[in-house]
């Protein structure tokens, strides 16, 4: 009888219940900045607007975030004494097969205990293939900063129907 009533509910539900994917999951990234643009601005503050390749690995290798490449673009404002202030952009990435995924990123924190260099939340806006229709929201921290990029590491709630 259970296993009727489960069929039954599946059968309503329609044939995208039956792939539905949700999940959790942990990982690392690495960027590497290929265009800048910085502008001084009158009270000494700096925007730079940087253009950068990015790589996102998941500790779990079947994990959705797994072995993606792409490229992004981000705002980053700083004081006058170089400090971060806020970040912001977005980022295009595929995965081998050539499903693609985007999501923006922003800036939340820098310099305190918890995020020595700079952490923020991201959020995926959509994706084709086997990421049609993603959503959900994480985090990420910057663990080493480069002059030309950094590595980080993330964390990510996420449903595709």
């Amino acid at each position: 009888m259970r296993v009727w009533y489960l069929a039954s509910l599946l059968l309503l539900a329609g044939p995208a219940a039956l792939f539905a994917q949700s999940g959790s999951g942990e990982g690392r990234y690495g960027t590497r900045t290929f265009a800048s643009e910085t502008t001084e601005l009158p009270d000494g503050r700096t925007l730079t607007t940087n253009h950068f390749h990015q790589v996102t690995f998941a500790d779990d290798p079947s994990h959705v975030m797994n072995d993606l490449i792409g490229d992004c673009v981000g705002q980053f404002l700083a004081s006058p004494d170089g400090n971060p202030l806020g970040a912001n952009g977005i980022c295009f990435n595929k995965d081998i097969d050539g499903d693609g995924v985007s999501w923006w990123w922003r800036q939340e924190a820098s310099g305190t205990a918890d995020c020595p260099h700079i952490c923020g939340v991201f959020g995926f806006l959509d994706g084709s293939g086997k990421f049609d229709g993603i959503t959900g929201e994480g985090t990420w921290r910057v663990t080493a900063p480069f002059d030309l990029g950094g590595v980080g590491a993330w964390q990510i709630s996420y449903s595709i129907p």
